[in-house]
């Protein structure tokens, strides 16, 4: 049985061409780039490549983009990092209801320094109304907003420009993670009024254990992990260079395709739920009437719990999610879907499926045709159905 992946927003493969790219730098170019021999000036020269690449992905001059591990830790830097060089500031953090953890956790752990978390709240489809941004900025002094370009559950897009427009006026940092946005959407830091962007490379078809972290000109960040001068004096650590070819190539790659593959990619989804509504009663769709990331999907089918449904589709050779991938085996109800205003019963219903650039329209077919089997058994199999027999 041929098997299906439709969790293209948990991870990617590493597409053919970064890996190649990457290949060298694992053997014959291994050189620490801050030697000042040959071997670290190959490597040095690697690095500033792939950095100029990822900062043309998101319209970043070159040298405001950093390297890191991931998403988490370019998330973590930016709002830790802002919140101790700003010990001064207002000590109000305001983020939406539907980020990532790697916020989420780093807001908490901030509490124990003084700093108070306002939630802001998101509408039915997920997202965050630039009126309540403006309407919270103006009750008062804030650190800094953190809002994400698009969400990793429902693949909801927010009005990055015109909350960051808001934060603007009021001079306030905003920092966007948009880890799930990159090289699905087109991005560009010249124009929209970012302050902080966290990128991670294995969202994008490059290697895991890399990332970035835009940072605009001006404004102030206090460093997170201290020893020597790497990253322009910003990042300690020898430099993961085969990391950064990776993520440099793929940066590249997006760029490339990112306008035919959002294309393609939405006819993909549409076509899934088209198929999937069509042949599954009471087949629900959440945040289908917001701008969604093209490749995302997050389905609920009354009746069918979401991890009853999982465990279910992967004996099938269906690989989905119930949400992020960091709250796998986690039988709670999507906090994504619960801040959306679904009752308990149908955010617990709530299965995301990704499509990616290695899917096409007969696994999309084929997928549509397992789920709608493996649906139709649950709910045979339940205690209602049972009880009607």
């Amino acid at each position: 049985m041929q098997r299906i992946y439709l969790d293209y927003n948990a991870t990617t493969p590493v597409d053919p061409d970064v890996l190649e790219a990457m290949r060298p730098y694992f053997t014959e170019r291994f050189g620490n780039s801050m030697s000042g021999h040959s071997f670290g000036v190959e490597a040095r020269d690697a690095l500033e490549a792939a950095r100029a690449s990822v900062a043309d992905l998101v319209g970043a001059p070159t040298d405001r983009l950093f390297f890191t591990s991931g998403g988490s830790e370019s998330i973590n830097w930016a709002i830790k990092g802002l919140a101790f060089a700003r010990l001064d500031a207002a000590k109000r953090i305001l983020v939406g209801a539907t980020e990532h953890h790697a916020v989420e956790e780093s807001v908490h752990w901030l509490r124990r320094f003084g700093f108070r978390v306002e939630v802001l709240a998101v509408d039915a489809e997920g997202r965050v109304p630039p009126v309540a941004v403006a309407k919270a900025l103006e009750a008062g002094p804030a650190l800094l907003v953190s809002v994400m370009w698009a969400n990793n559950e429902v693949g909801t897009v927010q009005d990055v420009a015109a909350i960051g427009a808001t934060c603007r006026r009021h001079g306030v940092p905003f920092i966007v993670d948009a880890v799930q946005a990159a090289g699905k959407v087109a991005i560009d830091v010249s124009r929209a009024p970012v302050d902080f962007l966290a990128l991670g490379a294995h969202k994008f078809y490059g290697p895991k254990g890399v990332g970035a972290l835009y940072v605009r000109a001006g404004v102030e960040l206090e460093n997170v992990v201290h020893g020597a001068g790497h990253e322009s004096g910003r990042r300690a650590g020898t430099s993961n260079v085969a990391g950064a070819v990776g993520i440099g190539a793929a940066s590249r790659k997006a760029k490339a395709l990112v306008g035919g593959e959002s294309t393609r990619a939405a006819q993909l989804r549409d076509r899934f739920e088209a198929g999937l509504g069509a042949i599954i009663a009471d087949t629900r769709v959440n945040g289908a009437a917001a701008a969604r990331l093209p490749n995302t999907s997050n389905v609920g089918f009354d009746g069918v719990l979401a991890q009853e449904l999982l465990v279910d589709l992967d004996r099938r050779g269906i690989a989905a999610s119930a949400g992020a991938a960091c709250r796998a085996g986690v039988h709670l109800p999507s906090p994504t879907l619960s801040a959306m205003g679904l009752s308990r019963e149908r955010a617990l219903a709530g299965v995301r499926f990704c499509i990616g650039r290695f899917t096409d329209e007969s696994a999309v077919d084929e997928a549509v045709r397992r789920i709608a089997d493996s649906v139709r058994a649950l709910r045979h199999a339940s205690p209602a159905s049972a009880a009607k027999r």
